[in-house]
C-alpha cells in the first residue's frame, strides 16, 4: 500500500483506489487548504496514523515529506514498523524544493536561515516574523522525523551532502 499526500482537492480525506495493483490512499486537500510555512497541513498526521494503524505496515518508506509533512515516522515506529527515508530532492532544507530562489535572493549556507525568510516570502506574503517562527518550526519538526528513520538514502552524495550540512540531524 501507499499512502499519498495530494495537490488536488478532493470531496473526502481519504481517497482510495488502486495504481498498478498497488493499493494507493490519497490525502486530498481541501479547498483553500494550503500546506503551513512550517511544511504541515495540521489535519494529516492524524490522517497517516488513523491509515498506518488500519495498514500495519513493517516497513513505512518515506520518498517526499512535501505533501504529507513531517509525523509519520513516529506513528511508524510506535507500531514497530522500519523506517525508510529517500531524499528525492532538498525540500526538506529548502520549502521551495531545490533551493532555487528567485533573481536577488542567495541561498543561505549550513543552517542559516534568515536569506529563507524573503524567499518563502515571494510566495506567501506574509509577516516576515511569522515566516522567520514557522522555518524554526519546521527545522525542528523535519529534524526530529529524521532522526527516527532507520535508514537515510540520497540519489547522490552531492544531496547527502547537502541535506546534512543545512539539515543536520
Amino acid at each position: 500500500s501507499a499512502i499519498s499526500g495530494s495537490d488536488a482537492p478532493f470531496e473526502r480525506d481519504v481517497v482510495r483506489d488502486e495504481q498498478d495493483g498497488v493499493r494507493v490512499h490519497r490525502l486530498a486537500l481541501r479547498p483553500g487548504e494550503h500546506l503551513h510555512a512550517a511544511g504541515v497541513r495540521p489535519r494529516l498526521p492524524r490522517l497517516v496514523h488513523d491509515l498506518l494503524h488500519e495498514l500495519r505496515p513493517d516497513v513505512v518508506h518515506a520518498h517526499s515529506f512535501a505533501t504529507l509533512g513531517p509525523g509519520h515516522l513516529a506513528a511508524a515506529k510506535a507500531l514497530g514498523a522500519r523506517r525508510v527515508v529517500t531524499f528525492h530532492d532538498l525540500w526538506v532544507t529548502c520549502p521551495r524544493f531545490f533551493r532555487l530562489p528567485p533573481d536577488g535572493i542567495t541561498c543561505p549556507t549550513g543552517t542559516d536561515r534568515a536569506p529563507c525568510v524573503g524567499c518563502v516570502n515571494e510566495l506567501v506574503r506574509t509577516d516576515p516574523a511569522v515566516i522567520e517562527l514557522a522555518l524554526t518550526e519546521r527545522d525542528r519538526l523535519l529534524r526530529a522525523e529524521i532522526a527516527l528513520a532507520d535508514v537515510c538514502i540520497a540519489p547522490s552524495a552531492s544531496t547527502a551532502r547537502a541535506i546534512r550540512e543545512h539539515l543536520p540531524y
